[in-house]
């Protein structure tokens, strides 16, 4: 009877961890009903692949996916970049309602679009979409190096 609790209550545990993980190396939060989305890498070169994991919230996301440069408009007194300054670009959408070539889907039903970076320049970007259940707007930064 021991034997056979602790092989349950190892199971059990390994259920619990791998929900935290998944096949492509992604960590994810457990937030059941937001809608999440994460890149990798964070640092991308002129003709790297950009990989941005989303996956939807119960009622879903806005669609398509933008991609937005961060353009600050102004330096403030102190010869820092203010947040409030900022002018941002829309440079990219990002379609996925049809999962195709440049979309796969993973173990947790979570999207995985696959982005070439060529005509993006050098500095700041965000992935950004908004949760329709929420209404929360989501961004996720990276840099083109």
């Amino acid at each position: 009877n021991k034997n056979l609790i602790t092989i349950v209550l190892l199971i059990v545990a390994g259920i619990v961890i791998l929900s935290y993980t998944n096949s492509t190396g992604f960590v994810t939060k457990s937030t059941r009903g937001v809608t999440t989305v994460e890149v990798s890498p964070t640092d991308v070169g002129s003709g790297d692949i950009l990989l941005v994991g989303v996956k939807a919230g119960a009622k879903g996301y806005s669609n398509p996916l933008e991609i937005w440069k961060v353009d600050y408009a102004d330096i403030n007194d102190d010869g820092i970049y203010s947040e409030s300054e900022r002018r941002d670009n829309k440079v990219v959408d990002i379609k996925t309602a049809y999962c195709g070539p440049i979309c796969t889907k993973d173990a947790s039903g979570r999207s995985i679009i696959k982005y070439k970076v060529t005509t993006l320049k050098k500095g700041e970007y965000y992935v950004k979409t908004t949760d329709i259940g929420t209404g929360n707007k989501i961004k996720v930064y990276f840099d083109v190096v």
